[in-house]
């Protein structure tokens, strides 16, 4: 699932959540946001919401996908989307590109949404980011954004490389990596696959 999901903290301890009813468990009120670019997964998004009890003023799932900057992205035509969740959107587009890729029927333009908008301009507690081999570059272009709003993020990631990118990102902003698990890589005919997703758990330390 190409997505983003935020956690965010009000003053009033209302909460933003994707897929975290759990906080209602604690007896906190909830406000759920996430951000998918495929159409069938956000009305699957939409129905889980509700099957577990979700008001419609407590989430909001935004077709599209998120980015460094405002835009247009290119986000594959999926046959069966019940059995794809690990599309990869195409970001910064050419203008031939776009026409190509949509003239091809493989590709479609959704929105690309910066964090700021995605997150409305409020502090978030837990941002998850499971980009599908972006999260590295998409850390990069929005360190300001991670470093203002965010204050615990968990990324999924999909190579050793975007692992050692993201590390060396986030450390020279001064945030704090509390877990860590590497992804799992095979070696067929000598060269790394990945297997299972590896995660890391960042906090920010300059965000209370």
């Amino acid at each position: 699932m190409t997505s983003i999901r935020t956690v965010s903290a009000k003053s009033d301890a209302s909460y933003k959540a994707a897929q975290l009813g759990c906080l209602r468990n604690k007896g906190l009120s909830v406000d759920l946001i996430g951000i998918e670019g495929d159409a069938e997964h956000v009305a699957y998004a939409q129905e889980a919401m509700a099957a577990n009890g979700f008001l419609e003023d407590e989430f909001r799932i935004i077709h599209g996908v998120a980015a460094p900057e405002k835009g247009v992205a290119l986000f594959p035509v999926v046959e069966n989307a019940g059995a794809s969740w690990g599309s990869e959107p195409i970001l910064n587009a050419t203008a031939t590109q776009i026409r190509e890729a949509t003239a091809s029927g493989h590709y479609q333009q959704i929105s690309a949404f910066p964090l700021s908008e995605i997150v409305r301009g409020e502090p978030v507690d837990l941002l998850h980011i499971d980009i599908q081999g972006g999260e590295a570059d998409f850390i990069d272009a929005a360190v300001a954004d991670l470093n203002r709003f965010v204050r615990y993020i968990v990324i999924g990631t999909h190579s050793r490389q975007i692992e050692g990118r993201i590390m060396g990102t986030l450390l020279s902003q001064g945030w704090k990596i509390e877990m860590e698990r590497p992804a799992i890589i095979g070696l067929p005919d000598g060269r790394p696959q990945i297997l299972v997703d590896g995660v890391q758990g960042w906090r920010n330390t300059a965000l209370r």
